[in-house]
């Protein structure tokens, strides 16, 4: 019954649909109650009460619904479960994420030996059961709830526990001993607020720990978290008061791929020595660094995130199969290598780097990355020479040679644009019509969140196989312009997140060409 928005309350003869093993309602926002009766739906296995934003209560005999395998009430107006829900013996995935008037969780809840997940976060709980270590199947614990100030003793009973999130848990400030008994956990995330973790490393040093958060004096700690090993992922939010020119080093992190490092100002101009293997690197908020080492050695890089590093002047030499560069609020950027050279490029973004003017993307760059549908969003206000057609009204049209053949590839657009307000989903679309097969490809184009009102590009390349175009074909494109508003479903209403305006554009015809040049 997804969906059914006007939909208040059932009928208590639901009860009686005694073989029923899945019931979705999902997004009846309206839904205040659920009856008493079914509760009788004993062989009931999936139960989804997700976005059903009016319902504050739960019948007190849920437990006897004791063929639930999984709970989803995400998103919901729930307060409180009842006493009885620990009779769900059979529960293996409680979801009550975004749940934000829950308040109390029973501590009959440690009877859910079978419990695999546990998804609180968002919600207003200021506790967790005492009784949460009786959980021993318990994997995965997602806790972030800002309210939560201490941790039950029995947490370190958790033996089956892998991963254990308490992100956004800002108001922790008791942390047991006992969390050091998780010899399982390969996933332990802190609140950046916490700082009360000196014993972290000696007591689980032992663990096979593949991912860690954690907010730290990065001089005091690095020793320490160097000496886990088998780190896959590792954020860490510097709290170094002092500032040091001494160069840090995490080479000996060889299993480390995805590294994320927050306001690492304390660093100076310098940068860590960097692992080899690394594939993912993000830096962000760093106001002293003025460069980045070369990162050309890092072969395995694929992933290059800088934001809010407003000393950084020029980006150093990048590894050759880089697939996504991201520089944002990099006020002072502007020398960049040549991007030609990045063979493999797919996405690439500079936004609020006010004095980088422009990015030189050349032709035989693009038609190079048509392999790989590269998309980019750019400072640039102008559209290059090279680019065959170009327009400031909403159509072009235009036949593809027909002697190109197999030569041809695709189509690039170039769309220079500004848009006052943005949101992640604010978007032009480009609409693509084969007049020879009477086709037509619709291709949402989406421009960069927090724009601003300044002139911007956005270029988008397109293969002729998903446009359904070929030489010979006789085509037209237009561009549409979009005012978006996107649902938000817990409040029920629309928000508008802004038009993007089209000041000009163009499109090029991509053809066939020595890619090992480049």
């Amino acid at each position: 019954m997804d969906g059914c928005r006007l939909l208040k309350e059932l009928p208590e003869s639901i009860g009686q649909l005694t073989l029923l093993r899945h019931f979705s309602l999902s997004g009846c926002v309206s839904l205040n109650q659920l009856p008493e009766s079914i509760t009788q739906l004993t062989r009931l296995n999936h139960l989804k009460l997700n976005y059903c934003r009016n319902l504050k209560w739960l019948p007190e005999r849920m437990g006897n619904m004791q063929g639930l395998i999984t709970f989803d009430a995400c998103h919901s107006g729930i307060e409180q479960l009842p006493d009885s829900f620990g009779e769900l013996i059979k529960l293996v995935d409680l979801n009550l994420h975004w749940c934000i008037n829950l308040t109390f969780l029973p501590d009959s809840i440690g009877k859910l030996m079978l419990l695999k997940a546990l998804d609180v976060c968002r919600s207003k709980l200021k506790r967790l059961p005492k009784e949460l270590g009786k959980m021993q199947s318990l994997e995965r614990l997602h806790a972030c709830c800002e309210q939560i100030n201490e941790l039950p003793d029995s947490i370190g009973q958790l033996s089956s526990l892998q991963v254990l999130n308490l992100s956004r848990c800002h108001n922790l400030r008791y942390l047991p001993g006992s969390i050091w008994n998780l010899t399982s956990l390969s996933s332990l995330q802190f609140p950046s607020s916490y700082r009360e973790i000196t014993n972290l490393p000696e007591r689980v040093k032992s663990t096979q720990l593949e991912r860690l958060e954690l907010c730290c004096n990065i001089r005091l700690w690095l020793p320490k978290i160097q000496s886990f090993s088998s780190l896959k992922r590792l954020s860490i939010t510097d709290e170094s008061q002092s500032f040091s020119t001494e160069p840090l080093s995490l080479l000996k992190l060889s299993n480390l791929r995805h590294l994320s490092l927050h306001n690492h100002s304390g660093c100076g101009p310098s940068f860590y020595e960097l692992p080899l293997n690394l594939q993912q690197l993000w830096v962000n908020d760093n106001a002293t660094m003025e460069q980045l080492p070369d990162l050309s050695r890092l072969k395995c890089l694929r992933e290059l995130v800088i934001s809010a590093c407003i000393s950084l002047r020029s980006l150093p030499p990048l590894p050759p199969h880089l697939q996504s560069l991201e520089a944002d609020e990099c006020t002072k950027l502007q020398d960049v290598p040549d991007l030609s050279m990045l063979k493999e490029l797919k996405e690439l973004s500079f936004v609020k780097c006010s004095n980088l003017k422009s990015i030189s993307l050349k032709e035989s760059s693009l038609q190079a990355r048509l392999l790989f549908s590269f998309r980019a969003d750019l400072p640039n206000r102008m559209i290059p020479e090279w680019f065959n057609y170009t327009s400031r009204e909403c159509k072009l049209s235009f036949q593809i040679p027909p002697a190109l053949g197999d030569s041809f590839l695709g189509i690039a657009l170039w769309v220079v644009y500004k848009c006052k307000e943005t949101h992640i989903l604010s978007h032009y679309r480009a609409v693509i019509t084969n007049k020879t097969k009477a086709t037509r490809k619709d291709v949402n184009i989406y421009v960069a969140e927090r724009n601003g009102v300044e002139l911007r590009s956005t270029v988008q390349c397109i293969r002729a196989k998903e446009m359904s175009v070929e030489s010979g074909d006789q085509i037209t494109v237009s561009i549409e312009r979009i005012l978006y508003c996107y649902k938000d479903a817990f409040k029920g209403k629309k928000v508008p997140s802004g038009e993007v305006e089209v000041e000009t554009w163009g499109a090029h015809i991509l053809l066939k060409t020595d890619i090992s040049v480049l």
